[in-house]
């Protein structure tokens, strides 16, 4: 009986997620990934991959529950906390988006246009355009 090698099956799972260097193909990655877990049981990276592919499928359910989970063992990951946000502004749930996205800033500050983009959002939504532009600003400055 031959080893798997776990990492390498990670790194092609994360490949066929996300379509680097392979076709696409997330069924596919959605089985790695659920092997690599049956190895590693309780893996947060491979909880936080698995939680944001059910997010890209649109199955909010299962990336809310993974990915809670992940922010609850790692609390310093920023990824997982604006995932998260993703997950919860899919779902209208903007409070909760909200706060994962300011936890999400606190860990990864001026990296990722994207968390104060997103938050930017949320309130031109709520009707506070003047702390839209305040986020669309620093999202800006990160990425022009």
């Amino acid at each position: 009986m031959q080893l798997v090698d776990g990492l390498k099956r990670f790194k092609l799972a994360q490949a066929l997620h996300i379509g680097n260097g392979v076709p696409q193909d997330v069924v596919a990655a959605e089985n790695l990934y659920n092997e690599v877990l049956t190895h590693n049981l309780g893996n947060p990276q491979v909880l936080y991959c698995l939680g944001t592919l059910y997010l890209d499928l649109g199955r909010h359910g299962l990336a809310l529950q993974l990915l809670s989970h992940v922010v609850n063992v790692l609390e310093d990951f920023g990824e997982a906390w604006n995932a998260l946000g993703l997950v919860f502004k899919a779902l209208s749930q903007f409070e909760n988006a909200d706060i994962a996205f300011e936890k999400a800033m606190e860990l990864l500050p001026d990296t990722v246009a994207d968390i104060p983009a997103n938050r930017s959002a949320i309130r031109i939504n709520n009707g506070t355009p003047e702390e839209a532009l305040k986020f669309a600003d620093i999202a800006l400055n990160i990425e022009p």
